[in-house]
């Protein structure tokens, strides 16, 4: 697990928090062209959440896609599914079940795995402790 990630679940061991792990640069990552519509909008929602957890790195780009491409042919097969049937016959005309509820079910599984990596799941986000700026006061709000 991540260094950042370690210390936002509150690990207070030093040993264990992996002082000595490269950092790389924060420098929010680039939508890489070749991602679809809608791709392109998970990876906007996705990169803003990571930025806001101080976990958006540009190295993390590859996996990044892979997760938001994950995500659009996951919908894509919902959809395509929800137009059609569960079962469907096969060539010898044996009920089956749709090669599209393969899909849909294999790209949850990568979107959930690649997720948990990010903290971007409820169980990777237990016990994290985020550290918040305090609101500013009227006064610092007028002078800013």
């Amino acid at each position: 697990m991540p260094t950042k990630l370690r210390a936002l679940h509150g690990e207070q061991h030093l040993a264990r928090l992996g002082l000595d792990e490269p950092l790389p640069r924060e420098v929010a990552p680039v939508c890489p062209d070749h991602l679809d519509a809608y791709a392109a909008e998970v990876w906007d929602r996705t990169v803003a959440d990571l930025m806001s957890m101080g976990l958006g790195y540009d190295c993390d780009r590859e996996v990044l896609a892979a997760f938001c491409v994950a995500a659009s042919r996951h919908r894509e097969a919902s959809v395509l599914l929800g137009e059609s049937e569960l079962l469907v016959e096969d060539e010898h005309g044996m009920l089956r079940a749709n090669p599209l509820v393969r899909i849909e079910r294999g790209e949850a599984e990568l979107m959930a795995r690649l997720a948990s990596h990010f903290g971007l799941t409820p169980s990777a986000r237990v016990g994290l402790k985020a550290e918040r700026e305090e609101p500013a006061s009227d006064a610092e709000r007028l002078l800013s």
